[in-house]
């Protein structure tokens, strides 16, 4: 019984993580695709060209 409160509880709390991001996702849907290039960059500069090109064809 503990094992599944606990499963439950990871879950709950997942979800809860992934509404607070939607709702940040709303508020800076302006600031986001900078704040995209900006964490592409971090990983390798190939994606963050990749990604420059899909937001100045978009």
């Amino acid at each position: 019984m503990s094992t599944f409160f606990r499963h439950f509880n990871l879950t709950f709390f997942q979800h809860f993580n992934l509404l607070r991001w939607l709702v940040f996702f709303h508020e800076n849907m302006k600031l986001f695709p900078m704040k995209i290039a900006h964490m592409t960059h971090k990983r390798g500069s190939n994606l963050c060209e990749n990604m420059k090109g899909i937001l100045l064809n978009s």
